[in-house]
């Protein structure tokens, strides 16, 4: 058989991208296939008016200051590739209506104390959260690296392995947190898509410390701007992206992937990596003739798709300044209790929502003048995808005019006047851009029992053939920008390894 490539990845998406860097840097002859014309999947950015707006990036986690980087910083440098980086230095504003209205500062001991101000009798409990979401970053690093011993995770990093055997809600109790700290901390349930009694501690520990030690971060330019960059080191490497081209099925030789087939040609490579959820390659990409392994298929099965997500965008002809928007993250929130914030998200009241005003940290992300606004809160597919053509735009204008109005309610910012532009995304808009079952962007729901521990340990035998690695939000270390750009260099870097084992 003639390779035309030594790495064919299907997607461009934040795992593909990364993964192609890597396979990329490594020396292979590497090619991305993508069936949009713009890389990045959710990594994306779009016009409307005079306006650009971030299609999904709400903050990336892990990323740090040069003097001390976090994994995505790190891992940004280690391509060569040539970004710039803003840092909010307030977390997130919480707001609970009637009840609730607070600003969490960044920094370890600026949030500590804050906490301790808002939940007087908390602080220990939270400085021991934040002990334990150092050793669980230390202790994963360690577990992902290529030298890991499971004696070694057993004795020098036990806490690490008890942190993914509770829910959050469990590890809270563990350490004797008091019940209105966990709500106040509770409120990044909804960056997973998952509420403490599912979320298993590691990674709520870990997400919360990231943010807090790293401070919450931005691209400039949109995080298009990491898509482009990724592209950019790829073809500086000697591998190349194509878009408009979409793969229709992988080729197999016996039960090893060997190609793929666009548009009725076959290309042929070593080694494919697809950043594609496990249902998509599944259910539409595998030839008749070749079936998915019974323990992939009981797997996919058992786990859920995660939540999916409506968000609404607007472009304002008034600065934040002049509007007085202080905070780039306001989280509204329908009660305190994050189990009723999760019910109310899955249900017709949509009491939960995100706004972002990324004017805050980067003024000059709109024209001069100008600010934007963008919303997300939790949608329904079926909702949506039960509506006639025009009942559906009908739906997406009332959902506009209902958000606008909580918006000005639950903050006392009037926008209404001066809005310029707005466009509304539904679950279809993102099944259609994403090709993700029901257009989730979180991949599976994460459960304590289908956590990263549990998945990590599991990685090789999730493999499904020969030659093919999956990568994405669907994977091993779970949904999130920074742990999608790390799952694709982990696939990336096995690949190298697959190969040199070849030889």
């Amino acid at each position: 058989m003639q390779y035309n490539y030594d790495v064919i990845v299907i997607g461009a998406g934040n795992g593909g991208l990364s993964a192609a860097a890597t396979t990329a840097r490594g020396g292979k002859k590497t090619l991305v296939l993508e069936r949009h014309n713009l890389p990045g999947g959710s990594a994306t950015s779009f016009v409307r008016g005079r306006f650009e707006f971030e299609s999904a990036l709400h903050e990336l986690c892990d990323l740090g200051t040069p003097e001390r980087p976090g994994t995505v910083r790190k891992l940004f440098e280690q391509y060569d590739a040539k970004m710039k980086w803003h840092l909010e230095h307030n977390l997130f504003h919480l707001i609970v209506p009637g009840k609730t209205d607070i600003v969490l500062p960044s920094g370890i001991e600026p949030f500590c104390k804050k906490m301790e101000e808002l939940v007087p009798g908390c602080e220990a409990s939270v400085r021991e959260l934040i002990r334990l979401g150092a050793l669980a970053g230390e202790a994963q690093n360690y577990a992902m690296s290529p030298k890991s011993n499971k004696l070694v995770l057993m004795t020098k990093y036990a806490d690490f392995l008890r942190l993914a055997s509770l829910t959050t809600r469990e590890g809270f109790e563990a350490i004797q947190m008091p019940k209105a700290a966990q709500d106040i901390l509770n409120t990044y349930w909804c960056y997973l898509g998952a509420p403490p009694d599912y979320l298993d501690f590691l990674t709520t520990v870990q997400m919360i410390y990231k943010y807090v030690y790293f401070a919450p971060g931005q691209p400039d330019k949109k995080s298009h701007n990491l898509s482009l960059t990724l592209v950019d080191v790829i073809r500086r490497n000697g591998g190349d992206v194509w878009f408009n081209c979409e793969v229709e099925k992988i080729l197999f030789e016996g039960d090893r992937a060997v190609g793929v087939r666009l548009h009725g040609k076959d290309l042929y490579a070593k080694h494919i990596i697809a950043n594609c959820s496990p249902a998509t390659v599944m259910g539409k990409m595998l030839p008749d003739n070749v079936k998915p392994p019974v323990q992939s298929v009981k797997l996919a099965n058992a786990r859920t798709i995660a939540l999916e997500l409506e968000t609404m965008y607007v472009g304002l002809n008034r600065s934040a300044e002049e509007l007085g928007i202080t905070e780039y993250s306001t989280l509204v929130m329908s009660d305190t209790d994050p189990d009723d914030q999760y019910r109310k998200a899955n249900g017709s009241d949509k009491g939960v929502f995100i706004a972002n005003c990324l004017n805050v940290i980067i003024p000059e992300a709109s024209p001069k003048g100008t600010c934007t606004l963008f919303f997300t809160t939790f949608g329904d597919s079926k909702e949506w995808g039960s509506l006639a053509p025009r009942d559906y735009y009908k739906k997406k204008e009332q959902r506009m005019n209902d958000w606008v109005d909580y918006y000005e309610k639950t903050t006392g910012i009037t926008i209404r006047p001066y809005i310029e532009e707005i466009t509304f995304a539904s679950p279809a808009t993102f099944c259609r851009y994403l090709n993700t079952p029901n257009g989730t962007p979180y991949g599976y729901q994460v459960y304590k029992w289908d956590n990263i521990i549990n998945r990590l340990n599991n990685l090789d035998k999730e493999q499904m053939f020969k030659g093919l690695r999956l990568t994405g939000a669907a994977c091993e270390n779970i949904d999130g920008y920074n742990l999608c750009y790390l799952n694709g260099n982990i696939q990336g870097k096995k690949t190298l390894k697959d190969a040199e084992e070849d030889q």
